[in-house]
Protein backbone atom coordinates (compact mmCIF):
# COMPACT_ATOMS: atom_id res chain seq x y z
CA UNK A 1 0.00 0.00 0.00
CA UNK A 2 0.80 3.81 -0.59
CA UNK A 3 1.55 6.56 2.10
CA UNK A 4 0.77 10.14 1.21
CA UNK A 5 2.66 12.52 2.55
CA UNK A 6 2.81 16.47 2.88
CA UNK A 7 6.40 17.33 2.57
CA UNK A 8 6.47 21.20 4.15
CA UNK A 9 9.92 22.51 2.91
CA UNK A 10 11.85 26.11 3.66
CA UNK A 11 11.94 26.99 0.18
CA UNK A 12 8.47 26.03 -1.80
CA UNK A 13 4.43 24.78 -1.26
CA UNK A 14 4.36 21.66 0.25
CA UNK A 15 5.15 18.91 -1.87
CA UNK A 16 2.95 15.83 -1.90
CA UNK A 17 4.93 12.39 -2.21
CA UNK A 18 3.29 9.27 -2.51
CA UNK A 19 5.78 6.37 -0.83
CA UNK A 20 5.20 2.50 -0.44
CA UNK A 21 4.80 1.21 2.75
CA UNK A 22 7.02 -1.22 2.60
CA UNK A 23 10.16 -0.11 2.09
CA UNK A 24 13.03 1.08 5.06
CA UNK A 25 13.37 4.86 6.09
CA UNK A 26 16.79 4.78 4.23
CA UNK A 27 15.05 4.79 0.93
CA UNK A 28 12.28 6.73 2.54
CA UNK A 29 14.74 9.71 2.96
CA UNK A 30 16.03 9.03 -0.56
CA UNK A 31 13.14 9.07 -2.17
CA UNK A 32 12.00 12.36 -0.21
CA UNK A 33 15.62 13.67 -1.28
CA UNK A 34 14.86 13.20 -5.15
CA UNK A 35 11.54 14.33 -5.18
CA UNK A 36 12.47 17.69 -3.90
CA UNK A 37 15.67 17.97 -6.08
CA UNK A 38 12.79 17.16 -8.52
CA UNK A 39 11.38 20.68 -7.94
CA UNK A 40 14.47 22.70 -7.49
CA UNK A 41 15.43 24.14 -10.98
CA UNK A 42 19.26 25.93 -9.89
CA UNK A 43 20.66 23.49 -7.48
CA UNK A 44 20.26 20.18 -5.18
CA UNK A 45 20.06 20.29 -1.61
CA UNK A 46 20.69 17.38 0.90
CA UNK A 47 18.43 16.74 3.57
CA UNK A 48 19.47 17.33 6.81
CA UNK A 49 16.92 16.29 8.92
CA UNK A 50 13.52 14.75 8.62
CA UNK A 51 10.92 15.40 11.33
CA UNK A 52 6.90 14.85 12.43
CA UNK A 53 5.34 17.14 14.81
CA UNK A 54 2.83 15.79 17.56
CA UNK A 55 0.24 18.72 17.38
CA UNK A 56 -2.20 17.18 19.45
CA UNK A 57 -2.56 18.44 23.04
CA UNK A 58 -4.52 15.66 24.16
CA UNK A 59 -1.59 13.02 24.14
CA UNK A 60 1.34 13.99 26.58
CA UNK A 61 4.37 13.52 24.51
CA UNK A 62 7.44 14.27 26.32
CA UNK A 63 8.85 15.54 22.90
CA UNK A 64 6.48 17.19 20.20
CA UNK A 65 8.91 17.17 17.67
CA UNK A 66 10.64 14.02 16.44
CA UNK A 67 13.04 13.49 13.81
CA UNK A 68 12.71 10.02 11.53
CA UNK A 69 15.74 8.21 11.45
CA UNK A 70 17.94 7.09 8.68
CA UNK A 71 18.23 3.13 8.85
CA UNK A 72 16.87 0.02 7.95
CA UNK A 73 13.38 -0.25 10.02
CA UNK A 74 10.12 -0.73 7.23
CA UNK A 75 8.56 2.83 6.94
CA UNK A 76 5.20 1.04 7.97
CA UNK A 77 6.38 -0.81 11.50
CA UNK A 78 7.81 2.92 11.99
CA UNK A 79 4.56 5.03 11.68
CA UNK A 80 2.88 2.27 13.90
CA UNK A 81 5.40 2.09 16.38
CA UNK A 82 4.69 5.59 16.86
CA UNK A 83 1.55 6.60 16.63
CA UNK A 84 1.35 9.88 18.64
CA UNK A 85 3.38 11.94 15.49
CA UNK A 86 1.37 9.50 12.55
CA UNK A 87 -2.45 10.12 13.52
CA UNK A 88 -5.69 11.98 11.52
CA UNK A 89 -5.06 15.00 14.37
CA UNK A 90 -1.40 16.05 13.39
CA UNK A 91 -2.15 18.73 10.94
CA UNK A 92 -2.36 16.87 7.67
CA UNK A 93 -4.95 18.36 5.25
CA UNK A 94 -6.73 15.02 5.30
CA UNK A 95 -6.08 12.13 8.12
CA UNK A 96 -4.47 9.65 5.30
CA UNK A 97 -1.46 12.27 4.81
CA UNK A 98 0.96 12.18 7.22
CA UNK A 99 2.58 15.46 7.20
CA UNK A 100 6.54 15.92 7.85
CA UNK A 101 8.77 18.74 7.76
CA UNK A 102 12.80 19.12 6.09
CA UNK A 103 15.82 20.89 7.40
CA UNK A 104 17.75 21.10 4.07
CA UNK A 105 21.55 22.34 3.48
CA UNK A 106 20.39 25.12 1.19
CA UNK A 107 17.99 26.65 4.40
CA UNK A 108 20.60 25.69 7.12
CA UNK A 109 23.33 27.94 4.84
CA UNK A 110 20.54 31.05 4.59
CA UNK A 111 20.43 30.46 8.60
CA UNK A 112 24.00 30.67 9.10
CA UNK A 113 24.44 33.19 6.94
CA UNK A 114 21.77 35.74 8.56
CA UNK A 115 23.98 34.89 12.04
CA UNK A 116 26.88 36.12 10.49
CA UNK A 117 25.01 39.18 9.01
CA UNK A 118 23.42 39.94 12.47
CA UNK A 119 26.66 40.21 14.07
CA UNK A 120 28.50 41.86 11.58
CA UNK A 121 25.53 44.80 12.18
CA UNK A 122 25.70 44.51 15.63
CA UNK A 123 29.13 45.35 15.44
CA UNK A 124 28.64 48.40 13.59
CA UNK A 125 25.87 49.76 15.89
CA UNK A 126 28.06 49.39 18.44
CA UNK A 127 30.78 51.26 16.81
CA UNK A 128 28.64 53.75 15.82
CA UNK A 129 27.22 54.32 19.48
CA UNK A 130 30.80 54.66 20.78
CA UNK A 131 31.59 57.20 18.02
CA UNK A 132 28.23 59.42 18.85
CA UNK A 133 28.37 59.25 22.24
CA UNK A 134 31.36 61.36 23.11
CA UNK A 135 29.48 63.88 21.02
CA UNK A 136 27.21 64.15 22.98
CA UNK A 137 29.32 65.15 26.13
CA UNK A 138 31.10 67.85 24.18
Amino acid sequence: MKLLFEVNTTFSEPIFVSIDENITLWDFHKTLSENINSFLEECETDIIDVFVENREEIISVPNKIMSIPNNDIILIGYLNEHPAFFHKHNGSIERNIHKIFIMDSHHLKTINNEKKNNKKIFKNIFKQIKEFIPTIYI
